[in-house]
């Protein structure tokens, strides 16, 4: 039986940052969460990489996670951190990873938590056995 109310949840999130990039890094869409927390205007964000965006530095950590869900052709679970200017801080995040299909086109699409206490964790957890879940059922596209 599919899930759709588990799906709802990860989707509707508040704290869950979800966006969709190419195959060369550069992002197509973002949701509103990724657009309230990470403190990039929306103007510069469209069509531009993480390297281009955040430094070389702070994309390399990024990069390799991409190029596992890639390479894999399954979702991977990485931690990541971003260096926040704005409040000056490290934030730490969970990010699934995972490629996707449209037409002819490959995409690589993620969903982040910010690790803020034990739910997060849990949260991102309960991701992971629902995309395994849809893979079982479904099959890999």
């Amino acid at each position: 039986m599919f899930d759709f109310d588990t799906l709802e949840r990860i989707i509707a999130d508040d704290r869950a940052i979800i966006f969709v990039r190419d195959l060369d890094g550069r992002y197509v869409w973002v949701n509103d969460t990724f657009r309230r927390e990470v403190p990039v205007d929306l103007t510069l964000l469209m069509g531009r990489t993480n390297r281009e965006l955040f430094g070389e530095q702070a994309a390399r950590n990024w990069e390799t996670g991409d190029q596992m869900a890639v390479a894999s052709r399954t979702f991977v679970i990485t931690p990541e951190e971003l260096y926040d200017k704005q409040r000056r801080r490290w934030r730490k995040f969970l990010s699934t990873k995972d490629t996707i299909t449209i037409g002819a086109d490959r995409y690589l699409v993620g969903v982040s938590i910010e690790l803020l206490d034990a739910d997060a964790e849990r949260y991102e957890r309960m991701l992971a056995t629902f995309r395994a879940r849809l893979i079982e059922q479904f099959g890999k596209t």
